[in-house]
């Protein structure tokens, strides 16, 4: 395949990356004006579903197209800077990804069930702190991802 073709796909993956962190943070900020917890249950899984399905397979595919477009460069070299910079950013925001904002979702959509019948509670507000340190530094990612695509165009 021709490099712009993999270039393309790489921009459309961080472009998707940022979409996703930006609608889960306004699906939150819309749950958070909503009196009716059961509808904050809605709008949180929601949240949840989207991180999980869009934001899982934009890093994944942000990884697989910034190695693709080194191989149409023909840089045979695994330790290329650019390619281990963008590496590691994927492999961060996917640590990120399961190791905070997954499971802080579950959590939200978890206690806002239990409000349902029982009423907010303190760990609805530790939940809401860890996902949304979680949501910015994906954001803070995504945004660094295509900064390294500028970056490789320009090189």
């Amino acid at each position: 395949m021709p490099l712009g073709f993999w270039k393309l796909l790489y921009l459309l993956s961080t472009f998707s990356l940022a979409a996703c962190v930006m609608s889960s943070h306004w699906i939150v900020l819309a749950a958070r004006r909503v009196d009716d917890w059961g509808r904050r249950f809605t709008l949180f899984e929601a949240t949840r579903r989207v991180s999980l399905r869009f934001g899982l397979a934009s890093i994944l595919m942000i990884a697989l197209c910034a190695n693709l477009t080194r191989l149409s460069l023909g840089s045979r070299r695994p330790w290329d800077g650019w390619l281990l910079w963008t590496d590691a950013l994927c492999l961060i925001a996917l640590a990120v990804l399961a190791l905070v904002e997954l499971p802080a979702a579950r959590a939200l959509a978890h206690e806002a069930r239990r409000a349902i019948h029982q009423g907010p509670s303190g760990s609805f507000d530790r939940a809401l702190g860890r996902w949304r340190l979680g949501n910015a530094t994906l954001l803070v990612l995504s945004v660094a991802s295509i900064g390294m695509l500028v970056l490789r165009w320009w090189n």
